[in-house]
């Protein structure tokens, strides 16, 4: 969890100490609307065939479901729709004769429900393994990009000794506008209401 929260905050700080900075890395650069969870795991795949491979395979299974499903929607779609109208045509007839129509037809409903239960089944797997793989795969994008983070953060550290100098000037610069606004104000404290 500390790690979790380290890295998050790593990427904060980068995305806040990178703005209005020209010097990008490749990493820092970001693509309209992508992350950079997704661009840091594109490298990554980029340079790992076997995630690229599962990366493809991963995609393929998931644009060849609907086709794998399509028939059975447009089949299961059209048979649910002829028994609910078949149900609505029987209330024409008369009572007895809407009543034993009825009946049959919501026989031949159950009868179909019966028969289609294994398709049902499938689909419900179907269903479950897409979520699985699709959490497998973000977790997969998470760790991978993870992976390009720690290499960033190993080759783009800042050297501290810069900051460092920077802050000497920064305080140097302070103590001499408090020296020239004390030779100013001779000795006297000036109040700067705001």
């Amino acid at each position: 969890m500390k790690n979790i929260l380290l890295l998050l905050s790593t990427i904060t700080v980068l995305q806040v100490s990178t703005c209005g900075n020209q010097g990008y890395s490749s990493y820092e650069k970001s693509g309209r609307g992508s992350t950079i969870i997704e661009d840091l795991y594109k490298q990554y795949r980029n340079a790992n065939d076997n995630i690229e491979a599962i990366d493809e395979q991963y995609h393929d299974v998931l644009n060849d479901k609907s086709e794998t499903l399509n028939d059975w929607h447009r089949y299961n779609n059209f048979s649910k729709s002829y028994w609910r109208e078949a149900k609505l045509y029987t209330s024409k007839f008369d009572t007895s004769l809407q009543q034993s129509l009825m009946t049959y037809f919501e026989a031949q409903e159950k009868k179909y429900n019966s028969q289609t239960k294994v398709y049902v089944n499938e689909t419900d797997k179907i269903q479950e393994q897409t979520a699985d793989i699709t959490n497998n795969m973000a977790l997969l994008k998470l760790l991978a990009s993870h992976k390009q983070m720690e290499e960033y953060l190993a080759k783009n550290t800042p050297e501290i000794k810069r900051i460092q100098e920077y802050n000497k000037q920064l305080e140097k610069t302070n103590t001499d506008v408090n020296k020239t606004v004390k030779d100013l104000s001779k000795g006297k404290p000036i109040v700067i209401s705001q």
